[in-house]
């Protein structure tokens, strides 16, 4: 992990919108979209292939509408709707009106 990525979140103002960052570890994702929850757009730097189809898949497996591009190196996301998890509630439905 880059030894940056923490005090970059902690500097980085929740509602930005636009974020270009280097990462080497899949984990940094998630960290990066905890703190900013109001990205639109996000680029994320990276040297390796695979960690380039690991985030796509994350991305498809994370999120509603994504669209992610690879240019000169990065994967540029335009972020859609993260899933969230599904809760479940036990009460009882009525069905009728007695």
């Amino acid at each position: 992990m880059y030894p940056f990525l923490d005090n970059i979140c902690s500097i980085i103002p929740r509602q930005i919108k636009y974020l270009q960052l280097a990462v080497n570890k899949l984990d940094q994702i998630e960290m990066i979209l905890d703190r900013c929850q109001y990205l639109s757009v996000i680029k994320f730097e990276t040297t390796r292939l695979k960690l380039s189809a690991e985030i796509i898949h994350w991305f498809s497996e994370n999120t509603i509408g994504s669209t992610v591009t690879r240019q000169n190196g990065c994967n540029v996301i335009w972020i859609g709707k993260r899933k969230s998890p599904m809760i479940f509630n036990h009460k009882r439905i009525k069905l009728s009106d007695d």
